[in-house]
């Protein structure tokens, strides 16, 4: 008799536990909060791209070259100088010397009355070596970012200021696009 019982006891416990659970979790389940499974007719955010040209040094360092790719668009003109000059840093580690290697950091940068200014890490100098390497950097930048919408000029700081040289020109002046470079 004492087995029944406890047997009993055990199912109402099993019981009363069921329902508890079926309160509790199935019946006050918020059925919102469920992943959303997407149909064929939900639109999905397409990327969109641009193409642009950025300026780097042909194979001999002897002028620069255009070269056509394709960006992620923006109206974030930040964004896109940003990425423009990841573009150029990577389209140009594989030369023979060094051009901007990727220790050379664009820190920040400020756009007022379409002047642009790059401010740069020290890095910039110290990988320089020659004055056409130095020339061929500085209009790389100024060609290319002169080809964003609103850009006219290009002013280059170090470590936010004012540099009288980089190693063998003045950059106390604006720049702006030079083909013939």
């Amino acid at each position: 008799m004492k087995k029944y019982i406890w047997i009993n006891v055990v199912i109402g416990v099993l019981l009363i536990i069921s329902i508890v659970f079926h309160k509790k979790y199935v019946l006050d389940y918020d059925f919102t909060k469920t992943k959303k499974i997407y149909s064929k007719e939900d639109k999905i955010e397409k990327i969109e791209y641009e193409s642009i040209d950025i300026y780097i040094p042909d194979i001999n360092f002897n002028k620069l070259i255009p070269l056509r790719t394709k960006i992620e668009k923006t109206e974030n003109t930040s964004k896109k100088i940003r990425i423009i000059y990841n573009e150029i840093v990577d389209n140009t580690q594989d030369l023979p010397q060094a051009f901007i290697n990727k220790n050379v950091i664009l820190k920040n940068i400020f756009i007022k009355k379409g002047v642009l200014y790059l401010n740069f890490n020290k890095k910039l100098v110290e990988n320089i070596k020659n004055e056409k390497q130095e020339l061929l950097v500085i209009y790389s930048l100024v060609n290319s970012f002169t080809g964003v919408e609103g850009i006219e000029k290009v002013k280059i700081l170090i470590e936010n200021e004012e540099q009288e040289k980089l190693k063998f020109y003045n950059i106390t002046n604006y720049f702006e696009k030079d083909l013939t470079i």
